[in-house]
């Protein structure tokens, strides 16, 4: 007897054998002193092992018994990870002895060798058996966005041992999310499975032995499963999509399997039946003539982070297990694969057991990846073995934090920015790091889910100050210079005064038109209702009323920003109240569509809520001069009212300026400054640049 052992390791994931016929085969070896001892030689009862029957096996330099009749012991060494990962194929002579063999490393199952479970450890305990519980939420409160929202829920399954139950555990924790927490109609869901509708054995199941895999993924006796896990099937369903899918819509796809990397290609794939390997680029072949207003891909598979580059695009957000060189793994401790089923616990608002995990209901596709990713045991070094670092591609600062199964936000979206660091909209992947994910995703001021979010980091922006947008500007001249620039306006009566906004679209696609910046005035005031600013309510303390509208240049694409110049004058007793009163010039601008006779958002009290949505945007001119006609005599005085609503310290600038026309009175003009006794104090307690300026009257301010 040859006592034989070989180790080599493969670039191939199979090895090709000749089926045993199904006559009886005549052993001397029994099946349970092969895997005895395999079990014996490899010393790892967390391994899986498998027993198959072969012979006739073409390898170079192989042992002259495997030209005859063979046992072969697959070992699968981290059952708990996706392939391709590494295995064992153990070599045993059936017709000698056990000390008879050949063994070889690998990384894939083995092919055209029929393989039976012969020794599995129960890791899940009485969960094993146990399937997903989501309760139907009632039906008294619908969601508005189930009628547009779809899903491909995709398992290609690999092969028949490779085919884990766990997978199909992910896809119907997945299904019965969609279908009974948010109310997605069956027809909108389609599942691709492994072998499909065939009767026959396709799964591995957890408590041993193959199985096929039921239809039913939600409990009411209705299959589910329609399509076998093949490319021709994938792009029919997708096809399928692309023919309904339109702006209004949203597509989500889950896929759970198996994944591996292509070293001749550098690229990642992930495995369809019968090992089929489906590329990146196939799969965004397959996705681009689908014009649906949000496709969101997560994915976890092995690898799966590779696909991330291939499939970009700002209508797209795209979540993965892990990145493109690295393996994912399935939970130690329940039958899902871990990274999926906190993300599906996320969106559901429940964990597979029905109990409650803590994220707010209806939580953004965004803030699913990132709760995710903290829980990943093997994302956060909690494992005994393995790591994986999701991955997350978006559009940033865009209408993507938006997206959940119960919202889809509009695919075009203009609005005025509010933070002073210029906000730039790009295609941004993320990893994630141990304990958070990276920056806790940002929200924006209106997002349409108020709340949902942490606002911007305030190390990297500027505190918001709503009375006092960045992004509006005034200008006596019609010279287009930027918002960085600053001039002191001159307010004339029948002159024109130039408002420029700057509009971005924080949309995930190009805006072509359609909509309308519309602007209004009104005397500085600690409340301004929006009777005052369209002037419809006119006082001796309160005036305002509408400026200038213009229209928004379309082919504005996603993430771009536009300036508008606005041109307007003060007619009739417009200036005359502004002087008489004293007061400061705010701007209010409107982002509105064409004809659309909604009015701005208001509180209740009927004050623009310009701090509560990005569509106004306020700017108060606190530094301007107003020209008077006639002599400079003291009745002609201003008094001027100084307020900081802001945290912080903040500079004033207080000036006077003759008009030219009465520019030889100069000699004869006397300016005096009075100052309250609050502003006196700040004047002597602050720093203070004074040019020409006497004071003549301490105690009196």
């Amino acid at each position: 007897m040859r006592n034989i052992l070989i180790s080599l390791s493969l670039l191939l994931c199979c090895m090709v054998a000749e089926k045993v016929a199904a006559q009886p085969v005549t052993v001397t070896v029994t099946p349970q002193q092969a895997v005895s001892f395999a079990r014996n030689l490899v010393r790892n009862d967390y391994c899986d092992y498998y027993l198959g029957l072969v012979r006739n096996i073409p390898y170079p330099g192989k042992p002259s018994f495997l030209m005859n009749t063979a046992w072969l012991v697959f070992v699968d060494e981290k059952p708990n990870e996706g392939w391709e990962h590494p295995c064992k194929y153990i070599y045993i002579n059936a017709n000698t002895s056990t000390s008879d063999y050949f063994v070889i490393d690998s990384i894939c199952p083995p092919d055209n060798v029929i393989l039976t479970p012969k020794y599995k450890p129960n890791r899940y305990g009485e969960k094993a058996t146990m399937k997903p519980f989501v309760p139907k939420v009632p039906t008294n409160d619908p969601n508005p966005a189930a009628g547009n929202t779809y899903a491909v829920i995709l398992n290609g399954g690999m092969c028949l041992a490779s085919n884990n139950e766990r997978y199909w555990n992910d896809c119907s924790f997945i299904y019965k999310t969609l279908r009974n927490t948010y109310g997605i109609p069956k027809p909108n869901i389609k599942v691709i499975m492994s072998d499909g509708t065939n009767e026959g054995v396709d799964m591995n199941s957890i408590v041993g032995g193959f199985v096929s895999s039921p239809l039913d993924l939600d409990d009411d006796s209705i299959p589910d499963i329609e399509y076998a896990a093949t490319k021709a099937n994938l792009q029919t369903v997708l096809n399928g999509m692309a023919q309904k899918l339109t702006d209004d819509d949203h597509l989500m796809i889950f896929v759970t399997g198996h994944g591996g990397y292509d070293n001749k290609t550098n690229s990642s794939y992930l495995y369809l039946w019968d090992k089929v390997k489906l590329y990146p680029n196939e799969l965004n072949n397959y996705l681009e003539p689908i014009d649906a207003g949000f496709i969101s891909i997560v994915m976890g598979q092995c690898n799966s982070g590779g696909f991330i580059d291939p499939l970009k695009k700002p209508n797209r957000i795209i979540a993965t297990a892990c990145a493109e060189n690295e393996r994912s793994y399935g939970s130690t401790t329940i039958p899902f694969e871990e990274f999926l089923y906190h993300w599906t616990s996320a969106v559901n608002g429940y964990d597979a057991y029905g109990k409650k995990v803590s994220v707010k209901e209806n939580i953004p596709i965004m803030d699913a990846q990132a709760y995710a990713a903290r829980n990943d045991v093997y994302a956060n070094d909690k494992a005994k073995y393995g790591h994986e670092v999701p991955q997350i591609n978006y559009f940033t600062h865009s209408v993507a934090y938006d997206l959940s199964l119960a919202n889809i936000p509009p695919v075009v979206d203009l609005c005025f920015d509010k933070y002073r660091t210029p906000v730039t909209s790009k295609l941004e992947t993320k990893s994630y790091k141990k304990g958070a994910f990276p920056g806790t995703i940002p929200s924006h001021p209106g997002s349409s889910l108020s709340g949902s979010h942490k606002d911007y980091d305030v190390k990297t922006h500027v505190k918001y100050e709503f009375w006092n947008n960045p992004y509006i500007w005034i200008r006596n001249q019609d010279d287009g210079r930027d918002v960085h620039v600053t001039e002191k306006p001159v307010i004339e009566k029948g002159k024109s005064l130039y408002v420029y906004v700057q509009v971005r679209n924080k949309g995930v696609k190009a805006y072509t038109g359609g909509m309308d910046v519309k602007t209004f005035w009104a005397s500085s005031s600690a409340v301004i209702t929006e009777e005052v600013w369209k002037g419809h309510v006119l006082t001796d303390d309160e005036t305002g009323g509408s400026f200038c509208t213009e229209r928004i240049n379309g082919n504005l694409a996603a993430g771009n920003v536009q300036i508008v110049e606005l041109e307007g004058y003060f007619v009739g007793d417009q200036l005359t109240t502004l002087q008489e009163n004293n007061s400061d010039l705010c701007i209010l601008a409107f982002l509105k569509k064409r004809n659309d006779p909604t009015g701005f958002i208001v509180d209740e009290n009927d004050v623009a809520e310009v701090w509560k949505t990005d569509k106004l945007g306020q700017s108060n001119v606190t530094f301007q001069e107003l020209r008077f006609d006639g002599s400079l005599e003291e009745t002609n005085a201003l008094s001027i009212g100084f307020s900081n609503m802001s945290s912080g310290t903040k500079d004033w600038y207080i000036t006077t300026r003759i008009s030219n026309y009465i520019d030889s009175l100069k000699s004869q003009t006397n300016v005096a400054l009075r100052l309250s006794p609050d502003l006196m104090t700040s004047w002597n307690s602050g720093d203070q640049q004074c040019i020409n300026i006497k004071e003549v009257d301490r105690d009196n301010g």
